[in-house]
């Protein structure tokens, strides 16, 4: 097996030329030296669920645009998990619409490129992991995978318990087959 070796010079300007795609909003993105950085796995989380939305929105968008504009010019995958019953949504169309339109891009063709998988309970949240990585092997445009709200599916309120062990051990298991 043979080793390579580089200087940090090197390793620095690699990952500065590695593609960066924009939240769309600035500060964020300086905070993550330029934007969301094409192969790496980044989470964001916080109380204002209203807000979380609206950066993965934005990112589900963005990630259309040409990469001269920050963008990673190719397609996205939504795993959205949660009760979309109660929601009323897969995928807000209305908040891609008006994002897509912002970004000078086509509404009609920007919806099209953004793929809805879902999941409602735990046992359709495999399913839905394999659906995504079968899409993921498939389709060479896509470049973006965001999961919303997969943690929430086996992560509940209540008292510990050894059927909550399991549950965040099944939760690991599915992230690492989407990493």
């Amino acid at each position: 097996m043979q080793v390579e070796f580089r200087n940090g010079i090197q390793v620095l300007r690699e990952h500065e030329a590695k593609p960066r795609l924009t939240t769309g909003i600035l500060e964020l993105d300086s905070l993550l030296a330029g934007g969301v950085e094409l192969g790496t796995f980044s989470l964001f989380y916080g109380d204002n669920e209203g807000f979380i939305d609206r950066i993965l929105y934005n990112l589900l968008c963005n990630c259309q645009l040409p990469q001269e504009r920050y963008g990673f010019d190719g397609k996205a995958i939504l795993l959205n998990c949660g009760n979309y019953r109660q929601e009323q949504t897969l995928l807000d169309l209305e908040l891609a619409t008006s994002l897509l339109k912002v970004n000078g891009l086509d509404p009609v063709r920007g919806r099209d490129q953004i793929i809805a998988v879902s999941a409602i309970n735990i046992d359709q949240a495999s399913q839905a992991v394999e659906e995504a990585c079968n899409i993921l092997s498939n389709d060479d445009q896509v470049r973006l995978l965001v999961a919303r709200n997969l943690a929430k599916l086996f992560i509940e309120d209540r008292v510990r318990s050894k059927e909550t062990l399991a549950r965040i051990q099944q939760l690991q298991h599915l992230v690492g087959r989407l990493w």
